[in-house]
């Protein structure tokens, strides 16, 4: 369990050992690296620790590499390894330590359909050449506040469908016209972006993660109609100022039918609460953030049977306190006018 063969030569070329629970160090002598026919190489979420051997690059027919999720494994030898691993088209060394720069020679992999390096201690210049590479499906940088862009975040070619760069210091605008419009997925909280939303962003199927940055101009949120797919909207604090419609919103089929996540917290949304939102998401809705507005009102009880976390502290509410849903784990609800004993 765990090998495969080739079914003519009997060479290993897959190897998971992913969830094992291994604990220890990947010796340079290790008969891992005498696997010169391993196209698959999976040892995530274990316990490995110490440095990544530079023979890891000798694995030259690599088209898989999965070292992730093993939070005390070091990588100080990056550059070589990724130097050596042309043909690699997954490459997911999150939670790694390397702890370097990222090399530009990066840019120069250009099989690779999938590389995840979140939170991974990378600092300096991060090489916007990367959002060029011709095969590009899935980039995550997520998590390395010490990366900066090495140029604006301009039109990309990559046929990007799922982009974080969450934290990294990208200081711009969005661009105003990406070159693909395959993404189905954008994190880019904590990134000191500015300027207004292009109309591209409401093209995204899943998931518009957008919170905590200088962004400016007005959202209304029929904009969702277009939406059908979306599970997760993340404006908080990022500058903008949402419309919520008002409780006579026609929600039709095209409304998102399964959100999960809406977080709205500091949008300048004024007016009465809007308590349709958890009625018509009732059965998918886990992550409810309203906090810091204006809003007003008394509320019904919550009945979503996902709500595990509700803010709606910080606006103008009145009446009497709401119950949470049975399934809340976290309700603020703090610095409004409720009245009447707590339930």
């Amino acid at each position: 369990e765990g090998i495969r063969c080739h079914p003519l030569t009997n060479h290993v070329i897959g190897l998971d050992l992913s969830f094992s629970g291994i604990k220890g160090t990947i010796e340079s002598n290790s008969s891992l690296f005498l696997l010169r026919h391993l196209q698959r190489l999976d040892l995530s979420s274990n316990d490995f620790t110490g440095e990544i051997p530079i023979q890891l690059g000798q694995l030259s027919h690599l088209k898989s590499l999965d070292l992730s999720a093993n939070v005390l494994l070091e990588m100080p030898t990056f550059r070589m390894i990724i130097e050596n691993l042309t043909s690699t088209r997954s490459l997911a060394l999150g939670q790694v330590m390397i702890n370097t720069v990222v090399p530009q020679s990066i840019t120069n992999l250009s099989s690779l359909t999938h590389l995840s390096l979140f939170q991974c201690n990378l600092r300096g210049p991060l090489p916007m050449k990367i959002l060029h590479l011709p095969r590009l499906k899935s980039l995550d940088f997520g998590y390395n506040d010490g990366l900066f862009s090495d140029s604006p975040l301009s039109n990309w070619s990559s046929p990007l469908e799922f982009l974080d760069l969450s934290w990294v210091n990208l200081s711009t605008s969005l661009p105003s016209f990406p070159g693909q419009r395959h993404l189905k997925e954008l994190y880019l909280p904590y990134c000191s972006i500015h300027g207004s939303i292009p109309t591209w962003v409401w093209n995204i199927s899943y998931y518009i993660v957008l919170h905590d940055n200088n962004l400016n101009g007005n959202i209304n949120l029929n904009i969702l109609s277009k939406l059908p797919e979306l599970n997760g909207l993340s404006l908080s604090h990022s500058g903008l100022s949402v419309i919520i419609p008002d409780e006579h919103v026609n929600v039709t089929s095209t409304w998102p039918q399964a959100l999960s996540m809406l977080e709205l917290s500091n949008c300048n949304i004024q007016g009465k609460f809007p308590t349709w939102i958890h009625k018509i998401w009732k059965d998918s809705l886990c992550h409810l953030d309203l906090s810091h507005n204006s809003l007003t009102g008394t509320l019904s009880n919550f009945s979503g049977k996902l709500l595990l976390q509700i803010d709606i502290s910080n606006n103008m509410l009145e009446g009497p306190p709401p119950i949470p849903s049975t399934a809340t784990q976290w309700f603020f609800a703090s610095n409004n006018k409720f009245t009447g004993p707590i339930p």
